[in-house]
């Protein structure tokens, strides 16, 4: 509903009073529904004539309350994440939203102590005076058929870094967690709104963080 109230009216939305006070680290993540547009996607996945592709995923590892969190991470995954153009208005019946409450968080000295489709896992390191770091959360390793190795290698070009494993290996700090996955489709959300008319309201005026994301993300709000 963030989005949607965004783009149509540029106005943000108030989530209301009874909404869960919990603050975690989350992520928020947007597909988009296309059709198998070639022969190797169909063949790849014949039983299924679309594919769900990521259209933005960003979040924070941050204890955050929620009721302030989803919508500041809504907009900016929507938006602001640099491997994609921002969401357009024709998209949004096409899209699917997913937020993935973090938690369990473990510092482990063996970079493959984790379970594929369990955990998510976290690097950081230093090379020459240049710090690096990514994630991925838990069910990428599972989608992409990755096993461990390969997944902390796609960390380290995630990460932007060209180099070799064993050139930071001394000093690579490797963080697992495990996460909780909410996922709703457009249809979920118009049958949310239809039974709960009133859940959402129009801001009366922005939260002064709120302020400053959407001018850093540059927003667009026209298809």
């Amino acid at each position: 509903h963030t989005i949607v109230n965004y783009l149509k009216s540029g106005k943000l939305v108030t989530y209301p009073n009874n909404f869960p006070e919990i603050a975690a680290p989350l992520f928020v993540t947007w597909h988009i529904t296309k059709p198998a547009i070639t022969r190797a996607q169909h063949d790849a996945q014949p039983q299924q004539e679309k594919l769900d592709i990521l259209r933005g995923c960003i979040g924070t590892f941050s204890q955050l309350h929620l009721r302030k969190a989803l919508p500041l991470y809504s907009l900016l995954s929507a938006f602001s994440d640099t491997r994609f153009q921002p969401i357009r208005s024709q998209e949004i019946p096409l899209l699917s939203c997913s937020v993935s409450i973090l938690q369990s968080f473990e510092k482990i000295n063996d970079p493959y102590d984790w379970t594929i489709g369990k955990h998510g896992v976290q690097i950081e390191f230093l090379h020459n005076n240049r710090s690096y770091e990514s994630t991925f959360l838990p069910e990428v390793a599972e989608e992409q058929h990755w096993d461990q190795k390969t997944t902390i290698l796609q960390l380290l070009r995630k990460a932007k870094f060209k180099g070799k494993l064993s050139a930071v290996r001394d000093n690579l700090l490797v963080e697992r967690y495990e996460s909780v996955k909410y996922s709703a489709s457009y249809a979920d959300y118009l049958a949310f709104l239809a039974q709960n008319e009133n859940y959402f309201t129009l801001a009366d005026k922005q939260d002064p963080e709120m302020k400053i994301a959407l001018r850093r993300s540059q927003l667009f709000t026209t298809g």
